[in-house]
């Protein structure tokens, strides 16, 4: 696979300052390049936690290495083009659910990737299919 990851620092305008960045009105991103992985033999659930095993990694880098604020992965570096699976619940944002405290409610993908955000202190924008 390929992959590549590039890290931006950027101002922040004064209205859109909150408690959440590290410093009063900068933040710094992490934005990832990457092929996913898709074994022809493997069905698609098997592919895509292979794949999330690779981000996991790229988010604690991001997050302990590089102190990013936000990593952003590829529309389809989870699952490809064509080995989608086919449904995924999502928690509604409104109520304020941490799919990692829930792992019994929401798939392993989105339980992972959630733990990991939270252990590295790091927003993570993802496509889960």
């Amino acid at each position: 696979f390929y992959a590549s990851l590039y890290f931006v620092h950027k101002q922040l305008p004064a209205s859109s300052r909150n408690a959440h960045t590290k410093a009063a009105n900068t933040y710094r991103v992490a934005v990832v390049e990457y092929s996913p992985s898709l074994d022809p033999s493997l069905d698609a659930e098997k592919n895509m936690m292979y794949n999330v095993k690779n981000y996991k990694e790229y988010i604690k880098t991001a997050g302990s290495t590089i102190s990013a604020d936000i990593i952003v992965f590829p529309e389809y570096g989870l699952t490809g083009h064509n080995n989608k699976d086919p449904y995924q619940i999502i928690p509604d944002p409104a109520d304020q659910v941490v799919p990692c405290d829930h792992n019994s409610t929401y798939g392993a993908a989105l339980v992972e990737l959630s733990c990991a955000a939270r252990d590295a202190s790091i927003y993570v924008v993802l496509n889960l299919g």
